[in-house]
């Protein structure tokens, strides 16, 4: 369908089918005409999204990739003294060019930390020992601290305390450990001594904690899934609003309208923080369930999967941040008819996180801290 250096000067669009895309590294996934995804340029970092084949019949629009600069010149010759006399004009003037700005291929995406890369790849060595991944871990005071507290938590503590990081490492497993780390270390990623974004950073890694917990409790008791894999997705599902929290420096007018910050962080959370999981390298199901964290009414296929976990986790958030969308009756979901058989109260949700209290504060705090 198209080539990196190749189309450099076209846009294009998945209308219908399916495309598989492979980036500079080798990596394949797939994007479906109608899903969310599909709603994005195809073709909006050439570097990283270098060809695209169709394994379906496809219909796809192109466009010059001029029109986009010819609206971003418009965009950028236009001052707000000009239309000053339309609140709503201003508004999409600072959303389009917010949203240009955070697409375009100058796009300068995060970087994991380098104790969160050197866990990942030697807790994916099918020979990696727990003496290997401990010595990585005690190299940094606060992962270690990190690893303990959670090993001795009430959702993985035994009979005894653990003292030290091995025995942390030991109790929880190899690959569950590696997600911990990364759970804990994307925190640096939300800390600013901008008084610019500090508030955004830290109200969405409040938000993350919340989720990721309210993910680990739903997918253990009820969606019967991996709950350390689904806390992981609660963590990430926001992270593009690091980009977005960035765009304020840019844009300091978005501080004095908070109704606009708050829909580019529903518009753009998503969107964005996929493009960052690609970058990171990712599996494709933590990739959708960033897509797809708030989008209630999606079909739910015949197993539940970490996104629909995600969902149910906003459902149950009692502090949701304001850029987060309306919650929906549970009971009128499609995901409702998969989780016939557990309680629900009064107000809706599920009665095992009521239940769960305790094991839920005490989550929430250790990763928040």
């Amino acid at each position: 369908m198209f080539r990196s250096g190749q189309d450099d000067r076209s846009i294009f669009y998945l209308l219908t089918g399916d495309l598989q895309i492979r980036d500079s590294a080798g990596n394949t996934f797939c994007i479906t005409g109608g899903d969310i995804e599909s709603c994005c340029s195809l073709t909006p970092h050439n570097e990283v999204r270098c060809k695209a084949t169709a394994v379906s019949t496809v219909e796809c629009i192109r466009l010059p990739s001029d029109l986009s600069n010819i609206h971003r010149n418009l965009v950028e010759g236009a001052t707000v003294d000009e239309i000053t006399d339309d609140e709503q004009r201003i508004d999409n003037a600072i959303l389009f060019e917010v949203y240009h700005s955070l697409m375009s291929g100058d796009l300068v995406l995060p970087s994991l930390p380098d104790i969160t890369l050197r866990i990942r790849h030697t807790a994916d060595d099918p020979e990696t020992s727990i003496e290997d991944l401990a010595k990585i871990i005690q190299s940094d005071a606060g992962t270690s601290g990190c690893c303990i507290s959670v090993a001795n938590s009430a959702a993985y503590g035994g009979t005894q305390s653990v003292a030290n990081v091995r025995e942390a490492v030991v109790r929880m497993g190899i690959q569950v450990t590696r997600d911990v780390v990364v759970a804990y270390t994307l925190r640096s990623l939300f800390v600013s001594k901008s008084s610019v974004d500090k508030n955004l950073l830290r109200t969405t890694w409040k938000h993350s904690c919340r989720i990721a917990a309210l993910s680990y409790i739903l997918a253990g008791d009820v969606a019967k899934l991996n709950p350390d894999r689904a806390l992981l997705a609660g963590f990430l599902h926001d992270i593009g609003i690091l980009l977005v929290a960035d765009a304020l420096h840019d844009y300091p007018k978005l501080l004095k309208r908070p109704h606009v910050l708050n829909q580019l962080c529903a518009d753009l959370s998503g969107q964005i923080g996929a493009i960052i999981l690609r970058a990171w390298n990712f599996p494709d199901v933590f990739v959708a369930a960033t897509l797809e964290a708030e989008y209630f009414s999606k079909p739910v296929s015949d197993r539940l999967q970490r996104g629909d976990v995600v969902r149910l986790a906003h459902l149950h958030d009692q502090q949701p941040p304001p850029w987060s969308h309306d919650k929906e009756e549970l009971a009128r979901l499609p995901v409702f008819d998969k989780l016939r058989g557990q309680d629900v109260l009064a107000d809706g949700g599920f009665a095992i996180v009521r239940e769960a209290d305790r094991e839920l504060a005490e989550l929430t705090r250790l990763l928040s801290n």
